[in-house]
């Protein structure tokens, strides 16, 4: 689905996904911009229960990780 001004910034326009779709995909890349972001990646590969531990947890679709400063 379309969203033409997100609810938090940045206020641009994205797109979103179900699950069923993101793994429906040949390759989930993930794009982490900056220490804020990182955290709560590592939390949820650390056992945190945050919504991207789906994505991160399954084997059906490979993930890749890209950390930028």
């Amino acid at each position: 689905i379309g969203v033409q001004e997100a609810g938090q910034p940045p206020f641009v326009p994205r797109i979103s996904l179900t699950l069923p779709a993101l793994l429906d995909s040949k390759l989930v890349v993930i794009l982490i911009s900056g220490a804020a972001k990182k955290q709560p990646v590592e939390a949820a590969l650390g056992g945190a229960d945050l919504p991207v531990r789906a994505v991160l947890l399954q084997n059906r679709t490979p993930v890749r990780i890209l950390w930028a400063p």
